[in-house]
């Protein structure tokens, strides 16, 4: 592949010919667990978390209902950081001007305007819409106004939550690295430790979990020695 085509369908930014043909279809943007205080205790008091997909910086909260919201980072008043902004009952306070929005990107409150002012029903934040399933949520990131399409009927969205785990991590390449790796048995044996020849019967899955050979960051040991959930199906998350 060529240079030139390389940046073509590599490069997944704003303004991007493959980041354009990538808006039209769902893409994960968090795990639900990642708001569990059980899991994270600094979620119990401000469940806001500063986002980036597909080159853009987003901001992700849920309100007091339990509803989502995944809004533009940059505050459409004077541009100040959203991600900072305070998480008041049902919206997201900037932290500038105080002005308040919902899950919707509906400006609900603008405090330096005098009484009776319906500047608030003007403004909008942009915002992306969100489904969850199986632990994760999706965003969709197509032109304001077109319908999401629906997810994939695959198994791992039907299946009940006791066969299936989900989880993330960051990955240095970009997608198209990470999809021919995904796809690539041959490696396995030679580059996963867990791997004790070139069959792979009975081992699918495992590279979600171990670490692999050489100095990188995971957990080192025989896998027949750490707990792992049983899981007919599995989801992974790459973003």
């Amino acid at each position: 592949m060529k240079a030139e085509q390389n940046e073509l369908v590599t490069r997944i930014g704003p303004g991007t010919a493959c980041g354009a043909v990538m808006r039209h279809y769902r893409q994960p943007v968090a795990l639900v667990d990642e708001f569990n205080p059980a899991l994270d205790p600094r979620m119990a008091i401000r469940p806001v978390k500063a986002v980036r997909v597909l080159g853009q910086d987003l901001v992700l909260f849920r309100n007091e209902q339990g509803a989502f919201g995944l809004l533009d980072r940059d505050c459409p008043h004077r541009g100040a950081d959203l991600a900072y902004g305070r998480n008041e009952g049902n919206g997201l306070r900037c932290p500038f001007h105080g002005w308040k929005f919902d899950v919707t990107g509906q400006c609900t409150e603008t405090p330096a305007e005098p009484v009776g002012s319906t500047l608030c029903q003007r403004v909008r934040q942009r915002n992306y819409p969100l489904i969850e399933r199986s632990g994760i949520l999706f965003g969709w990131f197509g032109p304001e106004g077109q319908t999401p399409p629906p997810l994939p009927a695959i198994d791992a969205f039907s299946a009940p939550a006791t066969h299936t785990f989900a989880f993330k991590g960051l990955w240095h390449c970009n997608w198209l690295q990470a999809f021919e790796v995904g796809i690539d048995p041959a490696h396995a044996s030679y580059l996963h430790r867990f791997f004790k020849d070139e069959s792979l019967e009975g081992s699918y899955g495992r590279q979600f979990r171990g670490a692999s050979a050489g100095d990188v960051q995971g957990e080192r040991g025989p896998m027949s020695k750490r707990p792992a959930v049983p899981s007919r199906f599995s989801i992974y998350a790459c973003s």
